[in-house]
């Protein structure tokens, strides 16, 4: 991103930040943390809009050491009610105010996995290191503000393509369970023969990676899936194979 947009852009947070603490301190029912963070955005929004006028653009730039730009937009956000901008980074104006986590967060990585009936699959991962936020660090508002936005680019990815279209074109077949299996039961194997010391920590590598791929299912969300299939079965008149239970 060019840097002047970057810094216009963090500097209306920063506005935004500032501007939502005020109007919470102002109301009593919000004297709590837990209040806060509950406040949605269109209430915040409907607050900023009346606010407006009154605030001394500028002098608050100057105030919260910001580019003038930053103020300017954030007023146009203010008097056009857009609410699009605001919704982009509203963890980090309900947020703005917490104090940087202790421990540094290093990275944040989502990951989506879609598997259709014919085993192909098609991960959607969306990584984000902390040298990608400002100042190099994952705040709490940072970091929900940044998956809000990795959530919406997987969804905007089904959206645009559809599922057939990510099927069609953006899928592979890794060659079905017996595969996995096999990879899985390959690595148990293997590691009784390496560094003792490293044995813990390689079986919760693997747990891990099962976690992402086979997520393990409780017995009674299996049993509910079972009697869902019954009934599709029964509806169709066709019995399903496979499953956990065959």
């Amino acid at each position: 991103m060019d840097p002047e947009k970057q810094a216009r852009d963090d500097g209306a947070v920063k506005i935004l930040a500032h501007l939502f603490t005020q109007m919470c301190d102002a109301d009593p029912e919000l004297a709590d943390p837990a209040a806060r963070r509950a406040v949605s955005a269109a209430y915040f929004m409907g607050w900023l809009q009346k606010a407006a006028p009154d605030v001394g653009w500028f002098g608050l730039c100057a105030e919260l050491e910001v580019p003038e730009e930053a103020g300017a937009f954030v007023q146009r956000v203010a008097y056009s009610g857009n609410m699009q901008p605001v919704m982009a980074v509203w963890p980090r104006i309900v947020l703005g105010n917490v104090p940087p986590p202790k421990h540094t967060l290093a990275s944040a990585h989502l990951v989506c996995l879609l598997e259709w009936e014919d085993g192909r699959m098609l991960p959607i991962s969306m990584f984000l290191p902390r040298w990608f936020a400002p100042d190099a660090t994952l705040t709490d508002g940072i970091t929900a503000a940044m998956l809000n936005q990795q959530i919406a680019g997987a969804v905007g990815t089904i959206v645009e393509r559809g599922l057939d279209g990510c099927h069609e074109h953006m899928s592979d077949s890794f060659g079905g369970e017996r595969v996995f299996d096999v990879l899985m039961g390959a690595m148990l194997k293997v590691i009784p023969q390496l560094d003792p010391a490293l044995q813990p920590y390689l079986h919760k590598w693997l747990r891990l990676f099962q976690g992402f791929v086979r997520p393990p299912v409780p017995p009674e969300v299996k049993a509910q899936i079972e009697a869902v299939k019954r009934r599709v079965a029964a509806a169709s008149g066709v019995h399903p194979r496979g499953g956990w239970g065959e």
